[in-house]
């Protein structure tokens, strides 16, 4: 009787037990559910009401670098997943190059792969919602963090948790995709560290959201460690349990080394890749920003103009809503928590500030770089320590004291006079322009707190402290919402006006071209070769060109923080437009370089001749008889009719291999010595240089012919009070004020007529704006390099230079120059005939390659490759591995001297050392993982037993 007796309690207490938990396990659900789909809604109410794909029609996210690189990486990316394209390697970049650092800065995060289930068309919609599913699972996450750390379940986190998904860095740098995937997984992050600290047993949590976050982005995910090592110490420091520090900090030690070393296929990867790019470490000279700045970062209307994320310092936005804000504030008054803890989380904010504000500490929190704009990349940091800190405080919201409302209007006592009289960026002169919702949701949510307290003083509420608790919630959420939306609003709004947001028209004008580019790259069959366009496509907003990567198919211009300096170096010494990391195509480029570097196809839409696509930055060598037309023969499906698209074929170019001269240097340099002095040459007489060590064709004087002549003034005419004289090279050096003109008059002799005629701004001095034939051509940034310049019937041309700004003792050179075709085609021929080739591409798992055979025709010194040399590469002949060496600056070559005629087979391969120690490092992080989640608690719990053990001892 009294078994069954006690078998009916035991099962009384575990029917009530289940009951308990599963009203908890409800409850997290339900709240869970609302921390996801809250700020789901509201980004989709946001974007219906700007009409954004794909909740509208009429604009995208597509804004800055998104509509002009990344969404070429992304498409490119997306045909590469269907299998039209190599992860290895790409020759979408200038030349060619690896494709992993390109993916492992932009493309990593497991989000992308969605990209194949959308059409390109449907690209921008792609964007909109991968954006809104992180930023969603932030709060989703946010609230986890609360939930799992503190053990309650409070439906006031959701008020911090919808802040921290509608953050206005979120809503700010949308367009920077890939920086995203840390602000989702830093609440898990902390949520992993809080566990080691207590001791709990799921390390994996803490691993795997470390490794996720260095995996999706490598360079935001720097930032993030850095935090997460700031806020170990602000554990290690404010931990009020007075629990034994050590075993703590082994398992951050331990578990921080195998999280990091897991997202080792990423990082190690990009480590080796990042050498020779714009990666390198530059630090400024040191100051200080405005000191409203910070503060305004806090607030709704901090994003008053898209000018302030062009800055290169001196802006950051942290506005969670106004909630969190009054909540943080009141965190540091609020005595449920001991005052080491309330003071290190303030050292901690302290510690930001001067990050934010200081630009040498900047710079560093960057990687040793500052940005070239976006600045305050980690200040979604500090929005996370906004929402954090105060969903602490919000969780001991009775301890405050009744005194907090003064606390909170106090602050904004001090910040609002400062913000409303002092600029708020470095730059840009704007102060800030109070917001008066994100005001009044201030004051209301700081009297609540003022309230609170007092409230809990009454006994019948007090007794119902768990109800009172709940309509505080209540009421908090709505505001939280209320705010945040109003911020995110702003920031669209503000983007819209300014005309940032592409619209879905202009993407689908970019898209229109697609089929005519599969078109071509159809009638090409073979894939030894390169192509391009003759114009940057309408939605590139700022001539960044990525068109190879944008429709995937081999080319040479590229922008991107992969490129390798050395590549964009050569490409300006030859005459394109390049300005530190930038490449570009649109200003026009000479048949000659063309050809050698095996640009076979070109494409051009004759309606595109405004701004940057003007027909004055075509290149005209195309109207030559050595381009030849093939519009008509490429076959185009049907539905798309555009007259105005063109394409050619360049007869004249060369394959991506091809064997030549013996050189004399690796390198071809700049220019050449003369009685003890530098002759710099131009572009012209460097692309000479570069043709005579390719093949021998000789004048009949014995000398190796130029392709390129100068075309000498036969006169010059300056303003009145200018001087020059001629240098020991022959140039003219001017002295002259801003206004002043130089007309250079010439007049074509008879074997340049109706030649390729050529003129370039690289060896112009700077402050001077010029035109050729009454024809106003743009001297700046955005176009600097060759110009092509279209004879005429008169065969006389006049060049006029205006000075910007006064000059002393300034070289001035006339690099006016034509192409003399037949001896061109003369080296091409030379070079064709020495060797025939037949390469065709290889995909591996971790390499890439051309592999074909060679019909070696004549005994040749080297076979070089328009490939750019890098740790990587591989040339086999005959199967046997070759030494390779440098040629023209940046290409791959070897000595081929030893060969005989005949063929012989050849494969150039690239295998990406990166992803194999990376992939082998992340293996082994794995399996240690899995390993200590099993051995670890028992090693601690030995260690345990053994200090115990000795403590009785």
């Amino acid at each position: 009787m009294k078994i069954n007796q006690r078998l009916d309690r035991f099962n009384t207490y575990l029917s009530t037990l289940d009951n308990e938990h599963s009203k908890k396990a409800l409850a997290t659900f339900f709240n869970a559910i609302l921390a996801f789909i809250l700020p789901f809604v509201f980004f989709v109410l946001l974007f219906s009401i700007h009409e954004i794909v794909p909740f509208g029609n009429k604009y995208t996210l597509l804004s800055f670098d998104m509509q002009s690189q990344y969404i070429g990486y992304m498409r490119d990316y997306r045909n590469v997943l269907l299998g039209d394209g190599s992860m290895i390697y790409t020759t979408s970049k200038a030349f060619g190059g690896d494709y992993l650092s390109l993916y492992s800065y932009y493309l990593a995060s497991p989000f992308n792969y969605l990209v194949v289930f959308f059409q390109e068309s449907a690209i921008p919609a792609f964007f909109t919602i991968i954006n809104i599913l992180k930023l969603s699972l932030a709060g989703l996450h946010f609230y986890f963090l609360m939930r799992f750390s503190k053990h309650k379940n409070s439906y006031g986190y959701l008020a911090f948790s919808v802040g921290y998904a509608l953050l206005s860095y979120g809503f700010v740098y949308a367009s920077n995709f890939m920086w995203l995937d840390a602000i989702m997984a830093l609440p898990i992050c902390i949520l992993g560290l809080e566990h080691l600290l207590e001791g709990k047993k799921d390390y994996w949590v803490y691993c795997v959201s470390l490794a996720y976050i260095l995996y999706t982005s490598w360079y935001i995910g720097a930032m993030a460690v850095l935090f997460i090592v700031l806020y170990f110490f602000y554990q290690l420091i404010s931990d009020e349990e007075k629990r034994s520090r050590w075993p703590f900090v082994l398992r951050f030690a331990i578990f921080s080394m195998i999280g990091g070393f897991m997202a080792s296929g990423m990082w190690v990867t990009a480590f080796l890749h990042f050498s020779g790019t714009k990666a390198s470490a530059s630090l400024p000279n040191p100051f200080f920003a405005s000191i409203s700045m910070f503060f305004t970062g806090f607030l709704e209307n901090n994003y008053a103009t898209p000018n302030n994320i062009q800055l290169l310092f001196g802006y950051i936005t942290m506005f969670t809503g106004m909630v969190t804000l009054a909540f943080y504030l009141s965190f540091f008054v609020n005595r449920g928590y001991a005052l080491k803890r309330r003071l290190a989380s303030l050292s901690l904010m302290i510690v930001f500030f001067f990050v934010s504000s200081f630009n040498i500490f900047n710079a560093l929190f960057h990687g040793g770089r500052e940005p070239s704009w976006f600045p305050g990349r980690f200040s979604f940091i500090l929005s996370f320590l906004v929402c954090y800190f105060g969903a602490l405080s919000f969780d001991k919201v009775e301890f405050l004291p009744p005194y907090t409302a003064a606390v909170n209007f106090g602050a904004l006592a001090i910040v609002l006079p400062l913000v409303l009289t002092i600029p708020n960026s470095t730059n840009a002169h704007n102060t800030y322009t109070v917001s008066w919702v994100s005001l009044t949701i201030y004051v209301i949510t700081s009297l609540l707190l003022c309230g609170y307290p007092f409230l809990l003083k009454i006994d019948a509420l007090r007794k119902k402290a768990f109800v009172t608790r709940s309509v505080l919630s209540f009421v908090l959420v709505p505001l939280s919402c209320f705010s945040v939306i109003s911020g995110g609003n702003h920031v669209i709004d503000v983007n819209v006006k300014t005309n940032q947001y592409q619209e879905l028209d202009t993407y689908e004008l970019d898209n229109s071209y697609t089929p005519y580019i599969n078109a071509l790259r159809a009638y090409a069959g073979e894939e030894n070769y390169r192509m391009e366009m003759f114009f940057n496509r309408p939605g590139n907003y700022n001539c960044a060109n990525v068109n190879p990567m944008f429709y995937s198919y081999p080319g040479i211009s590229h922008y991107s923080s992969t490129q390798k300096s050395n590549v964009g170096e050569f490409l300006g010494k030859i005459g394109f437009l390049y300005n530190g990391y930038y490449e570009n195509y649109d200003c026009g480029s000479t048949l000659a370089i063309n050809s050698l570097l095996g640009i076979k196809y070109l494409f051009d839409d004759t309606e595109q001749t405004s701004g940057f696509n003007a027909f004055a930055y075509k290149p005209k060598f195309y109207l030559s008889d050595a381009v030849k037309e093939i519009t008509n023969e490429v076959s185009v499906p049907e539905g798309n009719d555009n007259s105005n698209i063109h394409m050619y074929e360049n007869t004249l170019a060369l394959p991506f291999g091809f064997m030549v001269n013996t050189m004399n240097s690796e390198y071809i340099s700049e220019g050449k010595y003369i009685d003890d002095k530098t002759y710099w040459y131009d572009a012209f007489e460097y692309q000479n240089e570069m043709f005579k060590c390719l093949a021998d064709v000789y004048d009949s004087h014995g000398e190796k012919k130029d392709i390129f002549k100068k075309i000498d003034a036969k006169s010059i005419i300056t303003s009145s009070g200018m001087t020059y004289q001629q240098d020991d090279f022959g140039f003219y050096r001017y002295t002259g004020k801003a206004g002043d003109r130089i007309v250079l008059k010439y007049e074509l002799e008879e074997e340049a007529k109706n030649q390729n005629l050529y003129l370039t701004m690289k060896n112009f001095v700077s402050g001077v704006n010029y035109t050729i034939d009454n024809r106003t051509l743009e001297n700046s940034y955005w176009h600097r390099g060759l110009v092509g310049v279209k004879d005429n019937g008169t065969h006389q041309h006049t060049l006029q230079l205006i000075l910007t700004r006064d000059i002393y003792d300034e070289e001035v050179r006339d690099c006016f120059y034509y192409e003399d075709l037949s001896v061109l085609k003369e080296y091409i021929d030379a070079i064709k005939e020495q060797a025939s080739f037949d390469l065709k591409p290889k995909n591996g798992l971790t390499t890439f390659s051309y592999e074909g055979h060679i019909n070696l025709k004549k005994n040749k010194q080297y076979l070089l490759f328009t490939f750019p040399k890098e740790d990587g590469i591989d040339i086999y002949i005959d199967n046997k591995k070759q030494k390779i060496e440098t040629r023209l600056n940046v290409f791959s070559s070897v000595d081929v001297s030893s060969l005989t005629k005949g063929e012989h087979l050849i494969r150039i391969t690239y295998t990406d050392i990166g992803i194999r120690t990376g992939m082998l490092l992340s293996g082994m992080n794995i399996a240690f993982l899995v390993v200590l989640s099993i051995f670890y608690p028992k090693f601690e719990e030995y260690l345990a037993n053994k200090k115990s053990n000795k403590k009785r001892g």
